[in-house]
């Protein structure tokens, strides 16, 4: 998407263009009173936010193929990433059982009395969060 600005020097406004834009006009067209068209890119980044009735394949001007167009029928339960990706599937913890059977260990010994603390370090996106 490209922002232009339009107007004198006195006044300034600015308008988007491209085909982002474009796309977003045919879908807000294609949508019928009350109603929300969303793309399979937009979904992507809602999914687990929302739930859709998917359309098909709709055929678009301005676009050689058939863009592949979703109802929004609502929002989910869902408020969190963790939450989306859970409902998605999770991985398994891979290569980790030294530090998994630590935690298991503290935990048992803190359910018959004995308090730990336990720290977690790691670099950005190894999955702590998802750990606790």
């Amino acid at each position: 998407m490209v922002v232009r600005s339009i107007g004198s020097d006195l006044h300034m406004d600015y308008t988007a263009v491209g085909a982002t834009t474009h796309l977003a006009s045919r879908m807000e067209q294609l949508a019928g009173p009350g109603t929300i068209r969303l793309t399979t890119d937009t979904l992507r980044l809602a999914e687990g936010y929302v739930t859709v009735n998917p359309l098909g394949p709709v055929p678009v001007k301005g676009y050689a193929q058939p863009v592949e167009v979703f109802e929004l029928t609502g929002a989910s339960s869902v408020r969190t990433r963790m939450q989306a990706s859970a409902g998605r599937g999770l991985s398994r913890f891979v290569g980790r059982k030294s530090e998994m059977d630590g935690l298991h260990q503290a935990l048992a010994a803190a359910g018959h009395g004995k308090g730990r603390v336990v720290s977690v370090v790691g670099e950005a996106g190894v999955g702590k969060s998802r750990l606790f």
